[in-house]
């Protein structure tokens, strides 16, 4: 191993100068007098290594953990819209289903009141006609008011779905129906055959959206 000499030169007031030499130093001996600072250095090295490491799987721990939660969160927004539209759809529906039913007994009142009124004037019976004729106005306005519910019910269950939704199509049509039935004269009998159309198809409506909304991976995990 290589060596190393030192050398000092010292002056007695001009006399000749004496040098004093040092015996030579390897350098495994320069290594070992300075093992305890080269130590400190290799353990604050190994310290900043392990403390750049560790913050840095930290942040990355963190950030995936807030990935996660937006994600969740989103998930859980649209799980509680869904949720939320399909009730929406049935309060809807049974509430035009309600009004539709009295929307149909208002017209067959009418109706049957303007039948006996027309019997009576065949008949010259005064007193009923006029009966009847009372009858038919306190219809009017009842039938006018059922008929605006029906238009503002009506239109709010179209707004819940997309335009011209297949799965829809029927129901409308059958929706279309009790409008013109307002200005139907000759019916006399009460009939349910719309509202029947009318739950089954939303019935039909329902449960195939609420088996998309099972199917999807966070519903899942919610109903777990």
């Amino acid at each position: 191993m290589s060596q190393t000499q030192t050398s000092y030169v010292i002056a007695f007031d001009g006399k000749i100068p004496l040098e004093l030499a040092e015996s030579p130093s390897s350098w495994w001996d320069i290594l070992l007098q300075n093992l305890p600072f080269l130590i400190t250095i290799l353990i604050v090295v190994a310290a900043a290594t392990v403390t750049y490491f560790s913050n840095r799987s930290a942040v990355a721990s963190q950030n995936s953990l807030a990935e996660k939660s937006r994600k969740d969160e989103h998930e859980n927004k649209v799980s509680e819209f869904r949720h939320q539209w399909l009730q929406e759809v049935r309060e809807t529906g049974s509430q035009l289903c309600q009004v539709v039913h009295e929307l149909h007994f208002l017209s067959v009142r009418r109706n049957i009141a303007v039948e006996n009124k027309s019997d009576a004037a065949n008949h010259g019976d005064d007193p009923a006609f006029e009966r009847f004729e009372q009858e038919i106005e306190n219809v009017f306005g009842p039938l006018t008011e059922k008929r605006s519910q029906y238009y503002r019910l009506a239109s709010k269950l179209k707004m819940l779905f997309k335009q011209n939704e297949p799965e829809t199509k029927r129901l409308f049509e059958v929706l279309d129906g009790v409008k013109k039935d307002v200005y139907d004269f000759n019916t006399m009998t009460l009939k349910d055959e719309k509202i029947e159309v009318i739950v089954e198809e939303l019935q039909k409506i329902l449960k195939t959206e609420w088996e998309v909304t099972k199917s999807r991976t966070w519903s899942k995990a919610l109903n777990k």
